[in-house]
């Protein structure tokens, strides 16, 4: 493998990596914001319920 060609690589690989958190990071803030007690999705949050 040439070094331009692990560049290349590592760069696909970074920017997948980039790609996937980005798509994922809403679904992470999400997660907790269904749970809070409150009414209104705010953080901090006020406590956890399945309601």
């Amino acid at each position: 493998m040439t070094d331009s060609t692990y560049w290349w690589k590592l760069a696909g690989r970074t920017f997948g990596v980039v790609v996937l958190l980005f798509l994922i990071a809403p679904i992470i803030v999400i997660i907790p914001l269904s749970l809070n007690t409150s009414s209104i999705l705010a953080y901090p949050l006020e406590g956890f319920s399945l309601k």
